[in-house]
């Protein structure tokens, strides 16, 4: 299941979690750092991009974090993942 995934799903993932990334900086101040530089183009490993306290981590396949307290951003957010028919799940800690 893993692999079928990682072959016919992970490019469309990643295509929306690219747009929105790239509207939420259309939107925002923001500062984005890559810590390594992927070996290919489907593993990329750790991404983080910081706007106006909240922090996109991206470690690598299907592995996306927000974490952030700004509910103007977080709703934004939300409207981007439902738009890219993607979804939200809030962790509870």
């Amino acid at each position: 299941m893993e692999e079928y995934l990682l072959v016919n799903c992970l490019d469309d993932f990643s295509q929306k979690i690219c747009r929105i990334i790239i509207k939420l900086i259309t939107y925002y101040d923001a500062e984005i750092y890559l810590t390594e530089f992927p070996e290919e183009k489907s593993r990329l490993k750790f991404y983080e991009c910081e706007y106006k306290n909240i922090l996109v981590s991206i470690h690598g396949e299907f592995s996306v974090a927000i974490y952030g307290e700004n509910e103007e951003v977080l709703k934004l957010v939300e409207k981007l993942v439902n738009q890219e028919n993607l979804f939200l799940r809030k962790s509870i800690s």
